[in-house]
């Protein structure tokens, strides 16, 4: 019946006993000495297959299996198909193993020649049963390949403008609110409410904007948000109330600074320099990147108050 899958399977007790009835008509041991090889030598004059680790150590394996129960040795011709040409492989240290049999053992019994094929199929079941090993260099454009594509989609949460666009936005709905007819309390309930808002996004749960990934996730933008900004009364229970403290916190900032401008003016330019140093401060922060605040050369107004003081 012809195979329909890439594995055949042997009864280990047909070769054993095969092997006895081959020990029994074998004449004497040839005693040629020859020195012990390492695994993998290249075929010499002194080789001798019974001195090789890569066959010793498969026979002893395959006493220990049979003795264990084993009941069948399994192969792959997949993988065999990908080693049997390798010049390193199994076939040609077979090759150099028989030919040490046909030598030393003796033309009467050659009876290394079924341990040497038992041990093949030992070291075969091996290779089958081996896993293919990960290459760093497909993990990494695999990896890179899916960042490109999410970085590609509309409103990528990796992208320093989106995070800003998304700031501002909070910023604009909460100076609305303030020019309609609601009270200071409704006012504070609908900056939370937009802030939960953001929440959703900034967790990657919001369909219209794409997230990194793992980035935006509970467990993940909450944790590293909980460890950078440092405001009494910020801590959150959930990761939803830890982002959406951190809008009300740049919200806080931005009404701090109204308030500053207010009790003393300054220059267009100064402000608008404020509000982007705030706007950059909270974009690192919903990016994981840490802040440090650049050391600026002194406005207009600043140099004039040096100029005031006695």
């Amino acid at each position: 019946m012809r195979e329909t899958t890439a594995e055949r399977r042997i009864d280990a007790d047909k070769f054993d006993a095969h092997t006895r009835r081959m020990a029994k008509k074998s004449a004497a041991k040839s005693t040629a000495a020859s020195a012990p090889v390492t695994e993998g030598e290249n075929m010499n004059a002194d080789y001798y297959w019974a001195n090789d680790p890569y066959w010793i150590d498969a026979l002893h394996k395959y006493g220990e299996l049979k003795e264990n129960g084993k009941r069948q040795i399994v192969i792959d011709l997949e993988k065999l198909t990908e080693v049997v040409y390798d010049g390193e492989g199994p076939a040609y240290k077979l090759m150099d193993a028989m030919v040490s049999v046909k030598e030393k053992d003796g033309m009467e019994g050659f009876r290394g020649a079924p341990r040497v094929l038992l041990a093949l199929l030992m070291r075969l079941e091996e290779l089958s049963e081996a896993k293919e090993p990960t290459r760093p260099s497909q993990t990494a454009s695999a990896g890179f390949m899916a960042a490109l594509d999410q970085a590609s989609k509309p409103n990528y949460l990796g992208d320093p403008e989106v995070v800003g666009n998304l700031l501002r936005k909070y910023r604009d709905m909460a100076v609305e609110s303030r020019n309609t007819i609601l009270d200071p309390e409704e006012r504070l309930a609908c900056d939370h409410g937009y802030a939960l808002g953001m929440a959703e996004i900034f967790l990657g749960k919001s369909p219209a904007y794409a997230p990194i990934i793992p980035w935006n996730s509970p467990g993940q933008i909450d944790r590293w948000i909980a460890s950078e900004l440092h405001r009494p009364g910020f801590e959150g229970e959930t990761p939803e109330q830890i982002v959406a403290n951190a809008m009300l916190c740049y919200l806080q900032d931005n009404f701090d600074l109204a308030k500053a401008l207010v009790q003393s003016p300054k220059t267009e330019e100064w402000a608008n320099a404020e509000m982007e140093k705030i706007d950059t401060r909270y974009v690192h922060l919903f990016l994981g990147i840490p802040y440090q605040e650049k050391k600026s050369e002194p406005t207009d107004d600043e140099l004039c108050e040096e100029d005031d003081e006695p």
